[in-house]
């Protein structure tokens, strides 16, 4: 999972990269480009956030707290940050 979260959080980490690209994109286009590739930034922000909220929560949780870690809620929240990657291409 904490792969998954790398992927999804760290500035150069993929979802960063392609995150940039589209907002590259949105610069060279005209008026509704700009305003429908930042309106999908903003849904890949919001989705991220909550997403990652969640990942470090457990992390932390299981780090510094000692809890146990859901093995189920672990695969749903990797498979959902593969989806969240796939959104991108």
């Amino acid at each position: 999972m904490a792969a998954a979260y790398k992927a999804i959080n760290a500035p150069r980490g993929e979802l960063g990269r392609r995150s940039l690209q589209i907002a590259t994109e949105a610069l060279a286009g005209d008026a509704t480009t700009i305003g429908q590739l930042d309106g999908r930034l903003n849904d890949l922000t919001v989705r991220r956030n909550a997403l990652a909220g969640r990942m470090i929560a457990i992390l932390e949780g299981a780090a510094f707290d000692g809890q146990s870690i859901d093995r189920d809620e672990v695969e749903r929240l990797i498979a959902q940050a593969q989806d969240l990657l796939g959104s991108l291409r």
